[in-house]
């Protein structure tokens, strides 16, 4: 029996236990009020006056009109007053989180969750400005040069922060034809929002922070509430003294069906009364209780309530506003998605007519094809300019950087034929042979003719094509001939391109310096020449030569030729041996060519002018020793 005791009491224990964890922070609309009564005399006067008039509806009859009413459309202009930073990032919150607010908002008021009533109001986002002009219901003004803004956000009770009119001067619309809310970076303190309750003050509206400003967030329609004529659930209390409830429409929040709580009652039962359902003060959207948006709520009296504050001055001339009458609201429609450097988007806006144009980031506009240049984030305005209309929307959109790939061949250069791998680094692209003389399958590549083969990788990385474009060469096989010169001279047959002579006879040693179409031969053994194309290669057939004299070519830093190429005359500077020399001329044939030579002093002059132009061989023989020189003729 003991032990049923207890487990009822530790029961009764946490069903009246005051849950103080609060899922959003507390709401300044209170504090904000009574520092304005007392420091504001034409606030006090006007609210005492409009609170005068909205006080004699509550106990008004309940007619038919006022049970079955229409729903009310409200204009709402939505104010950012960030520091500075481009659209979306920090503080300069993006349009389709302020688009879900405000989804939030009327999802809200229009009980989707089923819980409890529909207030038949909706949340317009202005699409006509005050000059009639189209627009987007969202302003952007940079609020980093109001004093104090930056450091501390804006006030709501005096103590500390920026002027509250001096952010609010940046940017308001007329209170009497739009609901005004500013966005700011912070409020100073632990204060997520404040609003005016209805008083036809100049800076009549909401204040919200940014964290708040979001569609699961409860804090707009909470501060809306009080825009419309409700107080907190728990109005009264003092912590620790429940409020009063002689008369539920004078006493606590002055609603009847709004069982009397402190704000921290948050348990299954209400310690300060046992009458209505307690549901409807803890889970509603006017408490401090953490409501989640499955289970938050308006009541009847509330709806009652908030439509009698729309019924009278100073909110009823929002019902006449024709800030919602246009038929579309200015807005991007192209769609704001992350692009990749390089890439180009389509841009699209309503109402048409207007002017695209990059204010910031990474990209560029013609006419209405945007394309990105790099990573970052590009601003883009939509303007429409027209006699006493200059409106802006915005537009953030991101872009990723080019990620890189690369397309790596198992070899540069390739002879017909000849098949190499291709590597794309990070592997998984696809490789595309854009031009060029070859065949490619996977990443087997072979060429097929002489020529550039121009090949693309592609890959996606990170949501970004990523390509690589890469050359090879391919080269003909060349092949390679060889001829006796003369008994001790050998030329490459063709006599054109890149030469490597070897000497067969020893492993194909290559001849250091050997590398003319004509090799002069200085002791016996095998020659062959190699001829080069690229990394393509033909070795000729070798050749065995006995050679008697090893003497040659010791003169050869003597002898200069000169001109060649020679269009007419050659000359030969012996350095001396004039009576030792002899000269003799072949051509490709081996044949001697008679030679008109005139001796001049220094020289040896020959006169080629009459000559076939082709190549030719100059053989010099000084003393036994012999030097054997390509010359063309053209």
């Amino acid at each position: 029996m003991k032990e049923l005791k207890r487990l009822f009491g530790l029961t009764l224990l946490l069903a009246t236990f005051h849950f103080t964890i609060i899922a959003q922070q507390p709401c300044g609309s209170d504090e904000h009020h009574a520092w304005l009564m007392k420091t504001d005399n034409a606030y006090k006067a006007s609210y005492l006056r409009h609170k005068a008039t909205l006080d004699s509806l509550k106990r008004a009859p309940s007619a038919p009109e006022r049970q079955l009413p229409p729903v009310y459309t409200i204009p709402v202009v939505v104010h950012v007053i960030h520091l500075g930073e481009p659209i979306g990032t920090r503080t300069n919150i993006t349009d389709t989180q302020i688009y879900n607010a405000i989804a939030g908002l009327n999802d809200r008021y229009a009980n989707t969750n089923g819980r409890g009533v529909d207030i038949e109001i909706n949340f317009c986002l202005a699409n006509l400005d005050p000059n009639g002009c189209p627009t987007s219901g969202i302003n952007r003004v940079d609020g980093s040069g109001v004093t104090g803004y930056t450091e501390s956000g804006i006030t709501w009770a005096g103590d500390c922060g920026a002027d509250e009119h001096a952010v609010k001067d940046l940017m308001k619309w007329p209170t009497w034809e739009y609901y005004n809310i500013w966005v700011v970076h912070d409020i100073c303190g632990d204060i997520a929002g404040y609003a005016y309750y209805p008083a036809g003050h100049e800076y009549d509206g909401t204040v919200i922070d940014i964290a708040s400003m979001n569609y699961e967030s409860r804090t707009l329609a909470h501060e809306l509430g009080h825009g419309l004529n409700l107080q907190h659930t728990f109005s009264g209390e003092d912590d620790t003294t429940c409020p009063e409830n002689v008369d539920c429409l004078e006493d606590g929040d002055e609603i009847c069906d709004t069982p009397p709580h402190r704000r921290n009652d948050c348990g299954f039962m209400n310690p300060c009364s046992t009458e209505g359902d307690f549901e409807d003060s803890r889970l509603n959207w006017m408490s401090y209780c953490g409501t989640s948006v499955e289970d938050g709520r308006f009541t009847e009296d509330q709806r009652m309530r908030m439509r009698d504050a729309l019924a009278v001055e100073p909110r009823i001339p929002l019902l006449t506003s024709v800030g919602c009458s246009n038929d579309v609201s200015m807005q991007f429609t192209s769609d704001d998605s992350f692009m990749c450097a390089g890439e180009e988007r389509t841009l699209s806006a309503i109402p048409e007519g207007g002017e695209f144009i990059v204010v910031n980031g990474p990209g560029s506009v013609e006419g209405n094809i945007l394309t990105a240049t790099g990573a970052g984030v590009i601003e883009i305005e939509y303007v429409i300019s027209a006699e006493n209309c200059f409106s802006i929307v915005y537009q953030a959109i991101s872009v990723k950087p080019t990620p890189n790939s690369r397309l790596r061949p198992a070899e540069d250069t390739l002879c017909i034929g000849q098949t190499t791998v291709l590597q794309g680094i990070p592997a998984g692209g696809v490789f595309t042979l854009v031009s060029g003389p070859g065949i490619l399958d996977s990443n087997l590549l072979t060429a097929t003719a002489a020529g550039e083969i121009e090949l693309l990788y592609e890959i996606v990385l990170l949501g970004c094509l990523s390509k690589d474009e890469h050359v090879i060469i391919s080269n003909a096989t060349p092949t390679a001939g060889i001829e006796m010169l003369t008994s001790d001279a050998l030329i490459a047959v063709p006599d054109t391109g890149v030469f490597q002579w070897v000497r067969c006879d020893l492993g194909y040693e290559i001849i250091t310096g050997a590398t003319e179409a004509i090799y002069s031969v200085s002791s016996s053994g095998s020659y062959a020449v190699v001829l080069i194309n690229g990394n393509c290669r033909d070795t000729s057939e070798c050749i065995d030569l006995e050679i008697t004299s090893t003497d040659n070519g010791s003169f050869e830093n003597d002898i200069r030729i000169y001109p060649n190429p020679v269009t007419d005359k050659l000359y030969v500077e012996d350095a001396g041996f004039r009576e030792n020399l002899s000269i003799t001329l072949f051509d490709l044939r081996g044949i001697p060519v008679k030679l008109p030579v005139y001796n001049q002093s220094e020289k040896i002059e020959i006169n080629m002018s009459g000559f076939l132009p082709g190549v030719y061989v100059l053989k010099v023989n000084v003393k036994g020793s012999m030097k054997v020189y390509r010359v063309v003729k053209i």
